[in-house]
């Protein structure tokens, strides 16, 4: 709850920063309230998908692949939410619940992928060489 609160006061003052809400309105607050339902929104999505899907482990790849499929989806709706101002709320809500779940499709299926690479008791290494290729592709 407190890291919720802070992550709040800490949006506004980023908000503010940039000038949103120059003139005395309580627009910043206001974003920022939305910005955190959206938040809420699709981390019960992640949540609600995580609970109900099995067997990550045997199907590890198609998983990811997926995961890869609904990020993109879930980037394509964030990007016509300029379109639909009056639908931002559930837009980005519906994005941010495909963000989640690309997420946790990617983390559970990490391992099970990183081990088919791994020889012996190396998978260690090859995590960190993944995760270093993860880092230079999204820089």
């Amino acid at each position: 709850l407190t890291g919720t609160m802070t992550g709040v006061l800490s949006m506004q003052a980023l908000l503010s920063a940039v000038g949103v809400g120059a003139g005395g309105t309580s627009l910043p607050l206001a974003a920022t309230l939305s910005w955190v339902l959206r938040d809420g929104v699709g981390q019960g999505g992640g949540i609600l998908f995580a609970a109900t899907m099995k067997n990550f482990d045997a199907k590890a790849k198609s998983a990811n692949w997926w995961g890869v499929i609904i990020m993109q989806l879930a980037t394509a709706i964030e990007l016509s939410t300029p379109f639909f101002p009056w639908l931002f709320l559930p837009l980005a809500g519906l994005a941010n619940v495909g963000k989640n779940i690309s997420c946790i499709a990617a983390s559970a299926t990490r391992a099970a992928i990183n081990q088919s690479f791994a020889r012996n008791t190396n998978l260690a290494d090859i995590t960190a060489k993944c995760a270093s290729q993860a880092i230079v592709a999204s820089t």
